[in-house]
């Protein structure tokens, strides 16, 4: 099994170097566009999903990044916009309504990397290429260290009950330390495993006939963003963007009969996350002008 290569967490600071054959050099040829990251004020605590160690893609969760709006001033608490991935060194995809905003002058939109001191440095996304109409967005960050991504899969081919994984920062929560008085935002990472379940053209959730994968999960708010990873091939064949319910009956129904009458049991089918496909992504990225020539 290919894997993309791994790095060490997000939160833990550390800066990820190459680390394997599927790392690929940078080439940034524009002048003057090489940023430091920004030291922030921010109470945030970022936690990787531990059930992502014993899941066929361990190293999926190292390149995937939460993705936040907020003020750098003392006390501010940022706000969860959804999940993003690397897909070169220093370019970022994610749904367009995360990353497609706008954000205010005295805002920043970026990726946060803990330290262990609690220090927090904040990288910009920036130069953002917008596809509303099938809701992706690709990104800039030119302080961002990683030299490894997610590579998207070769061909736009599709089996049903293909397996597949994701990983989301959707698990969010306001909480204080003990004995204190300053809050602080928790976002923990959350892992998936499961199968295509459908290919299909979508007409009725995005301004253009989207060609979507449903999977055989659901997923939370904040997952918008979140790669789908083929696990026989370590790639990109999706980009998680809605969750969906055909409709709202019952899936089964069930009577019980007891001493005081009869019972009635419904049983509902779950909703099912929806992630934009490959022809898509693949115009995206094209689109974009973000990608470092192939060497």
């Amino acid at each position: 099994m290919r894997r993309p290569a791994r790095l060490p967490p997000l939160a833990g600071g550390t800066l990820p170097h190459p680390s394997s054959s599927d790392t690929h050099e940078a080439h940034d040829d524009t002048p003057g566009t090489a940023q430091e990251p920004l030291r922030v004020m921010l109470h945030i605590q970022v936690k990787p999903d531990t059930l992502a160690q014993v899941t066929a893609l361990p190293d999926i969760q190292y390149l995937t990044v939460p993705i936040l709006l907020t003020k750098n001033e003392e006390g501010a608490i940022p706000r969860r916009l959804g999940t993003g991935f690397v897909i070169a060194p220093g370019v970022i995809m994610s749904a367009n309504h995360v990353i497609g905003v706008t954000p205010a002058e005295d805002e920043l939109l970026g990726i946060p990397m803990i330290f262990p001191d609690g220090a927090v440095v904040f990288h910009q996304i920036t130069n953002v290429y917008r596809d509303p109409a099938h809701d992706l967005a690709v990104g800039r960050v030119y302080s961002w260290p990683a030299q490894t991504f997610i590579a998207v899969e070769d061909q736009d081919v599709y089996n049903v009950e293909d397996g597949v994984a994701s990983y989301e920062y959707s698990k969010t929560a306001l909480a204080r330390e003990p004995e204190s008085v300053a809050a602080f935002l928790e976002i923990s990472g959350r892992s998936h495993i499961g199968h295509i379940m459908r290919v299909l053209t979508q007409r009725d959730m995005f301004p253009a006939p989207t060609e979507v994968l449903e999977l055989s999960f659901p997923v939370l708010e904040g997952a918008s963003g979140a790669p789908v990873i083929n696990r026989s091939t370590g790639k990109l064949v999706g980009v998680v963007t809605h969750n969906y319910a055909e409709e709202l009956h019952p899936a089964q129904i069930d009577l019980y009969e007891e001493p005081d009458g009869v019972r009635e049991e419904r049983k509902f089918y779950l909703p099912y996350a929806l992630a934009v496909g490959l022809p898509h992504i693949r115009a995206a990225i094209a689109a974009s002008g973000l990608m470092p020539p192939v060497a």
